[in-house]
């Protein structure tokens, strides 16, 4: 049933993603074009339109990020929170299963966003610098080369990319959760249900911080007066840069679990349809 909610999800918001994603696309393309032009030319209407186009860009990547966000907003507060939710919560799935529906479509048109503006910006600069594409594989070969002359072989490169990986999804998904939650506890309430997850929004940011800092105080005084004995070897240093990545991947997991644990209950227990 999972595959049958994420086929009706991408589809839906695929309505609205595509026609930006492919937009942005092809105004890099014409802006690109259009600078190309210019370069070997004088006209005046060319510069004018080069112009244009450039501040068209710039709007069309801030409207992917904002297109992007009220669609992982609005399509969870159209289908689980208003009259949808009536017939959405007949289906033969649980709440987990309509919630995931959602955050993994959120996920997966949030990082293609940014997929596309890193594409965009590629799209635009390429061709007018040819030579870059081969600087960039020499630098990476080059680098590798360093790497794996300091003994940092291409297990390790891997595993901390997968690490930092894993940190960007748990950031995503989490970004995506506070939302949910904050929804899903404002329309409990009869009144003022927009007003109110708003007001939870930052209710949750807020605890959020106070929870982080008061975590960073209480871990540095448990630490105050310790002694580290720290033997510095390229072996010593990489586990340290697992285990503070892992250590981030396992506080995101914990906040992304709690907000999901939040979700899940307002929308099984609290739920106030209209």
């Amino acid at each position: 049933m999972l595959s049958k909610l994420l086929k009706y999800e991408f589809k839906a918001t695929g309505r609205v993603m595509l026609p930006v994603l492919i937009a942005l696309l092809a105004v890099s393309g014409l802006l690109n074009l259009c600078g190309s032009v210019a370069e070997h030319t004088r006209s005046q209407i060319i510069s004018l339109i080069t112009g244009m186009l450039g501040f068209v860009y710039v709007m069309a990547i801030l409207a992917i990020g904002v297109v992007a966000l009220v669609a992982v907003i609005y399509r969870f507060y159209k289908n689980l929170l208003t009259d949808e939710g009536y017939l959405m919560f007949t289906l033969p799935v649980n709440v987990h299963g309509l919630v995931w529906a959602k955050l993994i479509a959120a996920v997966v048109w949030l990082v293609a966003a940014f997929a596309d503006i890193v594409l965009s910006i590629f799209v635009l600069v390429a061709p007018l610098r040819l030579g870059w594409g081969a600087e960039f594989v020499q630098f990476m070969g080059q680098f590798f080369r360093e790497l794996a002359a300091a003994g940092i072989n291409g297990f390790e490169v891997a595993a901390f990319a997968l690490e930092l990986l894993l940190i960007v999804v748990l950031g995503i998904i989490g970004s995506c959760l506070v939302f949910y939650t904050a929804m899903s506890i404002g329309y409990s309430f009869a009144n003022h249900k927009a007003l109110l997850s708003v007001g939870f929004y930052f209710g949750i940011g807020f605890v959020t911080q106070v929870l982080g800092v008061s975590l960073l105080i209480g871990l540095g005084t448990a630490l105050d007066g310790v002694e580290f004995n720290f033997v510095y070897t390229l072996r010593n240093a990489l586990n340290l840069g697992h285990a503070t990545l892992l250590g981030i991947c396992l506080l995101e997991l914990l906040y992304d679990g709690a907000l999901y644990f939040g979700t899940t209950f307002m929308l099984k227990r609290r739920l106030n349809l209209p």
